[in-house]
């Protein structure tokens, strides 16, 4: 379950049918203790199924780096022999790792967040000012004016 804001109580119940069949791994891919508890108010029996719990902390610096270097071996087309986080500079990554507490979806999101401002800003470079969450704020076209917050 990757999406816990969008289950749905109803959901729940294919879920507990689903999980019969032999073979079925159930992930809980964060938020993990929000969704047990919402699995305990909503469908208890499909808690009762579970059998192992694997918790997986969160990635450390070297981590992180290695991960946005199989990304960008995947955007390249899939070379993973070569080994290049180009054009990430060492102190971004260190940046994306520390804002994203080395939350693999996080991390990604703040890299990909930062190559598309790259771009936008026609950077060679990625640069830790780069790395930050959605679109930064824009002067109103109007700010000049006094009475117009800034």
């Amino acid at each position: 379950m990757d999406e816990f804001p969008e289950v749905s109580p109803d959901s729940l119940e294919i879920v507990r049918a689903i999980t019969d069949l032999k073979g079925t791994v159930w992930i809980l891919n964060g938020r993990e203790n929000q969704l047990i508890e919402f699995i305990k108010e909503n469908a208890p029996a499909l808690l009762k199924r579970r059998r192992y719990t694997l918790e997986l902390e969160p990635m450390d610096l070297e981590e992180v780096r290695e991960l946005l270097i199989f990304r960008m071996a995947w955007a390249r087309g899939g070379n993973y022999d070569e080994r290049i986080i180009e054009p990430f500079l060492p102190e971004t990554i260190e940046k994306i790792y520390k804002r994203s507490e080395g939350v693999p979806r996080e991390a990604l999101k703040l890299a990909s967040n930062a190559v598309y401002n790259a771009i936008k800003e026609e950077k060679g470079e990625i640069t830790p000012e780069l790395v930050f969450e959605g679109r930064k704020k824009k002067k109103s076209f109007w700010s000049f004016l006094p009475f117009i917050g800034r």
